[in-house]
């Protein structure tokens, strides 16, 4: 309680309304919050969001994610700040199993930065929050309930939240002195992965993305294996694995029509490649992590 006091004073209710923090004083939208914990063989693969930058909790147990070029060992109190068209994925401690909360932010600028950054592109994007955890985990929770029994009001609340979390990372960024990491991928890259986030559903080749590029089939691979370890192909295959794993969650479609809708022309085939890469059936995967995973979209 008296974190929350003394934090409450630096970051008024008040200044949402005079604050040049946000262009427009526009609240980044809250596009979902999620919930997972107990589950040791939690993980997902490396992916990027072309709409929405992440902020990522750990409220305890430790695992790996690897954020950009960057492989970070997390544990409870820390914060990962994901922008917009940056690739990650995480994998859970089998022994220590993750409780993390995901919260996904759109139609945002903040002042100084591009649409959809949460921070500089040169910036760590991990966060310790050391004695001000408990404070933070809870502004998580309050968000995940309000968002979760929608009284009225509750809209309110979570722009006030996500106001101050925003705020409260930022001014911890700009405190920092010893957050320089590896420089950005090339436009090249940049672009081809934001391509292949708005339609990896569709038949994309090889070919296709060079000539869609202008650059050879040869130098499009090369570029994205140096720059973000992957081949432009097996990204649009993990894309589609990543998107069947979180729908087989949260949706009650059937794995007929998920297969189909991500561009498989047949369940036979989807379900070989999801067991390919995940190691379990589309079927099992959702019966196991529909028991640890909550999802809720405002």
């Amino acid at each position: 309680m008296n974190n929350m006091h003394a934090f409450s004073q630096e970051v008024s209710c008040d200044s949402l309304l005079d604050s040049l923090f946000f262009y427009e004083n526009q609240i980044p939208r809250m596009k979902n919050i999620i919930h997972v914990s107990n589950c040791p063989i939690y993980s997902y693969r490396s992916h990027a969001h072309a709409s929405w930058a992440e902020i990522v909790l750990i409220a305890g147990g430790q695992g790996v994610y690897h954020v950009g070029r960057e492989r970070y060992e997390v544990q409870a109190g820390d914060v990962l700040l994901i922008n917009r068209m940056v690739l990650h994925s995480c994998e859970s401690s089998p022994s220590d199993a993750l409780d993390a909360y995901t919260l996904s932010l759109c139609e945002f600028q903040i002042v100084d930065l591009e649409p959809g950054m949460l921070l500089p592109a040169d910036t760590c994007p991990l966060i310790k929050t050391g004695d001000q955890f408990p404070f933070v985990r809870e502004l998580f929770s309050q968000l995940l309930f309000q968002s979760s029994e929608k009284r009225p009001g509750y809209r309110m609340v979570c722009d006030h939240i996500i106001f101050v979390l925003c705020r409260f990372f930022h001014q911890y960024i700009q405190d920092s002195c010893n957050h320089i990491r590896s420089k950005s991928i090339s436009q090249l890259a940049s672009e081809v992965l934001e391509y292949i986030e708005e339609n990896f559903t569709s038949n994309i080749t090889l070919e296709g993305l060079s000539k869609r590029f202008f650059v050879t089939p040869k130098h499009l691979c090369h570029i994205m294996s140096t720059e973000c370890g992957i081949s432009p192909i097996d990204y649009v295959i993990r894309k589609r694995i990543n998107s069947a794993q979180w729908r087989l969650v949260m949706e009650d479609t059937s794995i007929k029509d998920i297969a189909y809708a991500l561009g498989y022309e047949s369940q036979d085939y989807f379900t070989k490649q999801f067991q390919k890469r995940t190691g379990m059936t589309p079927s099992t995967y959702r019966s196991r992590y529909s028991k640890v995973l909550k999802f809720v979209s405002p």
